[in-house]
């Protein structure tokens, strides 16, 4: 009886919220217009912030068009002035926050004075650069064949050319430049000092090319790679005037077999190390010939991939060169010939990608030591580690490694040698308990240091935490799990400036200054959004948190305002600026606008149960609802998918995947967007019974057509429809792109977008197997479609991409002959020249159009 009553309750509640829905779906329609599809083509497809001055003062937006070409806006922040321009690139603030400046697809220059709000433009060039003063601009001009560098004076708008000038670089604090000159059969190399117009030979040779201009961050040194027939050579020069060089010669004496590589060089801050690749000479032929592959099942990788790795990283050995004593180091060796470092670092980190393969994961397990780039010495810090994406990080002094194994966070000294447990004594998971893949075990997440390298921050489930790499203090810092708040250090507001290593860069950690802030993204279980402000050690200041999705955030040098983007699925991006101060928002931006007149539809978020397990789903309602009558309903599904919810996409026939929401909603549909959760070694029978069961929560509502229901997905989302619909007869109609249909061809299959059987999938990634085909052969099959094909009732569309390097499209052309020879509804949709998902717009029109013919075929029993 208690079971009933909970239903009735719950059934009662879904009403009345459908009901309140209903009401506000109806006041709507007597202030907004009814939308047609002849409409389309007004609305831009996007609105992105760029780039924002360290003054907040201006921010650069760019605008797109599935119709017409992208439009960049400069906007100030404070009041009404904007620039329209077109579509460009090079787009770049001037240090001082003077100048603005972008290159035209057409190669025009643009350069606004942001103080006096005016507009110049130059023809004819293919890059420009400020000089760190701000008082100078670069810019490569290239006039049919002949090239010349223009430097134009930001003070008194004079114009200077240097003629044959092919490669420029500022100096990183003086108005001076480092050019590459061409004059007839001449190459050379000068220093050119823009104030007093001296030039500095460096070096000339007519048989060579110069490649690789830098500059070391302070400016005492410089270094460049020259190559010719004969030989490459590295030259250094440093302030006093003195020209070093390293040589095949010298590189072979040092390391037999070898030769200096062509891959790109690094300078330290200091000017005192260089980081080079050697390259062996020859390489040699176990591999087979251009006629003939060899694949050994011996081998740690198959063919194409060992292949690969030993062409480019067995070949080319990172190496430091320090020119002041002429000495050299290995870095990677054949035994470790991987690193990861920052080339300022005394440290980097080193390994052996296939000591333990074959393992059939995404990433290898290996064993990491540390080792000192000064004097070439070595230390094991972990063995049979997993380096994973956020697995193993540098902190960026490069005074530590911090690595997530057995569940917990480690960290080891370089120095010292010591490795502590961080998280050990703590009663609070750090590992992902919401991924439900047969990947590793994940971590929430170690963003970074703060800046002083004192404390590293890490992640739970719902917040953030600052330990010392003692293990001696360990402080929680926000209070997410009481407040069901998940707190996250925002990566966008550093995406300009942000930290890399020098080398791989995903073992990269960032540096964070709590002096200023730290930008802080909340978000909750519903799919709110909002942006804190982590100041001192526990002080959070919650900046906005709405039903709304937030993104794109910038924020300016002193923390005085943001500049950040808001959507909705039926409201249009918005660009807004808030003043944190006086805790004020002002409109920007504002794109479609016209769109908002009309008519949208309302969603809502539902939920239902799978299990005792509660899910989520995003319910899109037709516009103009009219809660007397009945409506087909489209299912998007690809594992989670309730966000979208939060997503503004314009009405459009324009989509890489064929499908978009509101042109089902403006049409008399709804749309439901359901999550999945999953049960290892059944991913199909997981997503047939969360979709069944979200599907039957919105017919508790009364308003659903239940013989008009249609679904559809891609790539992941298109194995699950195709296997729903061998399951049930609850569809009228599906629809497939880019599937998996058979998992047994698959999982023996090798992905071509990364050289890797696609075995991992399947035991260890997204397919969720986590066996193998061999010790689970049932489970494979009872998840596959085309086991389960007799039974397959539903009319269902397939299509996928002839260069779809994803899923190859024969997946499609097995589950369609199958069908064909069943003699059951199908139709195939093969896109010659196209990918995973469709780039030409041609071609995205006619799968749009395709798709909704097919729905309306079978959901609203209209003839094609």
């Amino acid at each position: 009886m208690k079971t009933i009553l909970i239903w009735q309750l719950k059934s009662t509640l879904w009403l009345l919220t459908l009901l309140f829905t209903s009401f506000s779906v109806l006041a709507q329609k007597e202030t907004k217009k009814r939308y047609t599809s002849n409409l389309d083509s007004l609305w831009s497809r996007s609105t992105y912030i760029n780039k924002m001055t360290t003054d907040g003062k201006w921010v650069i937006l760019t605008e797109t068009f599935d119709h017409k070409k992208n439009v960049l806006m400069l906007k100030h922040t404070s009041d009404s002035i904007t620039f329209k321009l077109p579509e460009s690139q090079w787009i770049r603030f001037s240090d001082d926050n003077r100048w603005f400046g972008c290159i035209t697809d057409h190669k025009e220059l643009n350069l606004i004075d942001l103080v006096n709000h005016t507009k110049e433009s130059y023809p004819n060039i293919q890059s420009y650069s400020f000089s760190k003063s701000g008082d100078y601009i670069a810019a490569l001009e290239k006039d049919k064949d002949l090239e010349s560098l223009v430097i134009i004076n930001l003070k008194n708008k004079s114009v200077y050319s240097i003629q044959d000038v092919n490669k420029y670089l500022w100096h990183p604090q003086h108005n001076s430049l480092l050019l590459g000159i061409t004059k007839g059969n001449q190459n050379q190399i000068t220093l050119y000092d823009v104030d007093s117009t001296i030039y500095k030979f460096i070096k000339e040779n007519p048989n060579s090319r110069f490649n690789y201009l830098f500059w070391s961050d302070s400016g005492n040194a410089l270094m460049f790679l020259e190559q010719n027939n004969k030989e490459s050579i590295l030259n250094y020069y440093s302030n006093n005037g003195d020209l070093i060089t390293l040589n095949d010669t010298a590189i072979e004496n040092k390391f037999s077999h070898y030769q200096l590589g062509h891959l790109e060089p690094h300078i330290s801050d200091d000017g005192k190390r260089v980081l080079f690749y050697r390259q062996l000479r020859k390489m040699d032929a176990t591999r087979g010939t251009e006629t003939m592959q060899v694949w050994n099942s011996i081998d740690p990788w198959a063919y194409p991939r060992q292949k690969e790795y030993e062409e480019r990283e067995l070949r080319a050995l990172l190496t430091v060169w320090y020119p002041e004593t002429n000495q050299l180091i290995a870095i990677e060796t054949v035994e470790r010939p991987t690193a990861a470092l920052d080339v300022n670092h005394n440290h980097a980190i080193v390994f052996d990608k296939l000591i333990y393969e074959p393992l059939y994961k995404e990433f290898s397990n290996t064993d990491i030591y540390a080792k000192n780039m000064e004097t070439g010495e070595e230390h094991l810090v972990v063995q049979n580690q997993y380096i994973g994406s956020g697995f193993v990080t540098l902190s960026p002094d490069g005074k530590y490694i911090t690595y997530f194994k057995n569940k917990n966070w480690w960290v080891h000294n370089m120095k010292t040698s010591e490795t502590i447990n961080l998280t050990k004594s703590l009663n609070i998971s750090f590992e992902n308990v919401e991924k439900d893949d047969a990947s590793e075990i994940v971590p929430f997440g170690n963003p970074g240091w703060l800046s002083n390298n004192e404390y590293i921050i890490l992640y739970d489930q719902y917040d953030i935490w600052m330990m010392s790499p003692d293990g001696n203090y360990k402080k929680r810092i926000t209070k997410g799990r009481e407040e069901k708040m998940k707190y996250r250090i925002s990566k966008n507001y550093r995406r300009n400036d942000f930290y890399f290593l020098t080398v791989n860069v995903n073992f990269s950690s960032s540096p964070f200054n709590l002096d200023n802030g730290v930008i802080l993204e909340m978000y909750d279980d519903f799919h709110k959004t909002g942006y804190g402000i982590w100041k001192k050690v526990n002080k959070i200041e919650k900046v906005i948190f709405e039903d709304r999705k937030l993104d794109g955030i910038l924020i300016s040098e002193d923390f005085s305002n943001i500049v950040f983007r808001r959507q909705k699925f039926n409201e249009p991006h918005g660009i807004y600026n808030f003043d944190i101060k006086q805790k004020k928002e002002y409109l920007l931006y504002q794109s479609n606008e016209e769109l908002l007149n009309y008519d949208l539809g309302s969603g809502q978020l539902i939920k239902y149960n799978i299990g005792e397990k509660e899910l989520l789903g995003t319910l899109l309602f037709p516009t103009n609802f009219n809660p007397e009558k009945k409506y087909p309903m489209i299912v998007y599904i690809y594992e989670k998918t309730s966000n979208r919810l939060m997503f503004f996409e314009p009405p459009s026939d324009y989509e890489y995947i064929g499908f978009n929401s509101l042109k089902f909603t403006t049409d008399d549909y709804f749309v439901l967007f359901p999550d999945i959760a999953y049960t290892i070694q059944d991913p199909g029978i997981s997503a047939l019974n969360c979709v069944i069961s979200a599907v039957n929560k919105v017919m508790e509502s009364g308003n659903l057509d239940e013989n008009k229901i249609g679904l559809v997905g891609h790539s992941f989302g298109g194995y699950e429809s195709a296997f729903i619909a061998t399951q049930t007869d609850m569809f009228a109609a599906v629809v497939a792109g880019a599937a998996v249909t058979n998992f047994t061809s698959h999982y023996h299959s090798l992905g071509w977008n990364n050289k890797k059987p696609e075995i991992w999938r399947y035991e260890s990634q997204q397919w969720r197997m986590g066996d193998s085909y061999y010790n689970i052969k049932g489970a494979y099959q009872r998840n596959s479609p085309l086991y389960h094909v007799e039974s397959l009732s539903s009319p269902l569309l397939l299509w996928t991409g002839k260069e779809d390097y994803q899923v190859h499209w024969t997946q499609s052309i097995e589950l369609f002959l199958a069908l064909k020879r069943l003699q059951k509804k199908s139709k195939l949709l093969l896109f010659e020249n196209e990918p995973h998902a469709l780039m030409n717009k041609a071609n995205q029109k006619k799968l749009s159009i395709e798709i909704k013919t097919w729905f309306d075929k079978y959901c609203k029993n209209k003839n094609e």
